[in-house]
């Protein structure tokens, strides 16, 4: 039985081996903090890179 998943990033960006752990992982949804949030279009370009 799977269970679902949510991950937290480090940081303003996706890092190539968060994008490869949460492809692999295929994570039920992700958690934003403070140290992820520069900018709305960051933020925007942040969770867009997410749901890839």
């Amino acid at each position: 039985m799977t269970q679902p998943v949510i991950f937290g990033l480090s940081g303003h960006a996706l890092t190539p081996d968060e994008a490869a752990l949460f492809r692999d992982a295929d994570p039920a949804g992700y958690i934003l903090f403070a140290r992820n949030c520069d900018t709305p279009d960051q933020v925007r370009a942040l969770t867009d890179r997410c749901a890839r």
